[in-house]
């Protein structure tokens, strides 16, 4: 397309392409990044100011309505720290011991995106094993190869099928459990 239009020396396409890192998700799998694009963020923001803020408001009023927006926001931070902090969230499929310790582990809020992945890894399928020396190997049938772990913080259903069933795992591996979702991220 770039030789068909002839935009090879085109300095503002070679910039678009030089930064498609930040703003490609087919070039960001690797990256972490919670599961929110940059637009998410800058709608969010926009959604925010824009329940506190008229064209006739001046600015000592959008200022106190601001502060009182963030006084919620904060609030509802902390009820939320409160939840995690006292009890464990609604476990859906008990038997699962990787379950149970997700429950424990990560914030309600993640671990119900965790429990989610785990429901869905149940109709996952292994398509093949193979063992080298101590390595095993294990082949499961991936739609879009998405690299969940690394872009959204939590492990995909294919990683927690093969730790559930295959290695029948009780605990999800330290390493793949990361501070910021858990319970204990601000300690």
């Amino acid at each position: 397309m770039i030789d068909e239009y002839k935009l090879e020396n085109n300095s503002w396409i070679l910039k678009l392409y030089e930064s498609r890192l930040k703003w490609c998700v087919v070039f960001s799998k690797d990256t972490f990044s919670a599961d929110i694009r940059s637009t998410q963020r800058s709608e969010s923001t926009n959604n925010v100011f824009q329940d506190m803020a008229c064209k006739t408001m001046t600015l000592t009023e959008f200022f106190y309505h601001y502060e009182k927006n963030a006084v919620k926001m904060r609030e509802k931070e902390v009820e939320d720290d409160f939840d995690s902090a006292r009890g464990k969230p609604k476990v859906v499929v008990k038997r699962y011991g990787l379950l149970n310790h997700a429950s424990s582990v990560y914030t309600h809020t993640i671990f119900r995106m965790v429990q989610h992945e785990f429901i869905q890894s149940l109709s996952e399928h292994v398509v093949d094993t193979s063992q080298e020396g101590t390595i095993s190997r294990y082949m499961l049938k991936c739609e879009g190869g998405k690299r969940e772990h690394k872009s959204k913080g939590w492990l995909c259903r294919h990683a927690l099928r093969v730790l559930n069933v295959c290695i029948k795992a009780k605990r999800i591996p330290e390493q793949y459990v990361l501070k910021r979702w858990t319970k204990g991220a601000k300690r």
